[in-house]
C-alpha cells in the first residue's frame, strides 16, 4: 500500500522562506532610509536628508517587487517535473537579479537566493528508507 505524499515537503518549505525572505526585503527596501543627501546653500547651510527607496524611486519600483516576488512564488502552484524545472530557473532569476543588483538592493536578496538555490538542488522526491528497511527484513 502506497501513501500519497503531501503538499510539504523540504523542497517547498525552503521554497516559502525564500519567498518570505523576498516580501521582506523588499519591505525593508521601500521602507528603510537607503538614499542620502546633502544640499547648501549661497550662505554657507548644509541640510542633510535621507529618503526611503519608495521615496527616491516612486511606486514603480513596487512593480518590480511584486514582479520579483510573483517569479518566487511561481513553482508553489506546480507540481512533478515543472516545478523542479520551475524551482531550477527561479534559482538563476533571483540570483541573477541580487547578483546584478549587488552594490544597490541587490544583497537584500541574497538570503532568499541563498533559500531558492538550495530548494532547487534539494530533489522533488526524498526516498522512503522505512519501506527498504521492511523489505530487508
Amino acid at each position: 500500500m502506497t501513501k500519497r505524499r503531501g503538499y510539504l515537503n523540504a523542497k517547498r518549505v525552503l521554497q516559502f522562506i525564500a519567498l518570505g525572505l523576498v516580501i521582506g526585503a523588499a519591505a525593508y527596501a521601500c521602507t528603510a532610509p537607503t538614499f542620502a543627501g546633502a544640499q547648501s546653500d549661497s550662505s554657507g547651510r548644509s541640510t542633510f536628508a535621507s529618503r526611503t527607496l519608495l521615496e527616491a524611486q516612486g511606486p514603480a519600483i513596487l512593480l518590480l517587487f511584486v514582479a520579483l516576488a510573483a517569479v518566487v512564488a511561481w513553482p508553489l502552484f506546480l507540481r512533478g517535473t515543472t516545478w523542479a524545472v520551475a524551482s531550477f530557473l527561479v534559482a538563476v532569476v533571483l540570483g541573477t537579479f541580487a547578483i546584478l543588483g549587488a552594490m544597490t538592493i541587490g544583497a537584500l536578496f541574497l538570503p532568499a537566493t541563498v533559500a531558492s538555490i538550495v530548494a532547487a538542488l534539494l530533489p522533488t522526491r526524498l526516498r522512503d528508507h522505512t519501506s527498504i528497511v521492511s523489505e530487508a527484513v
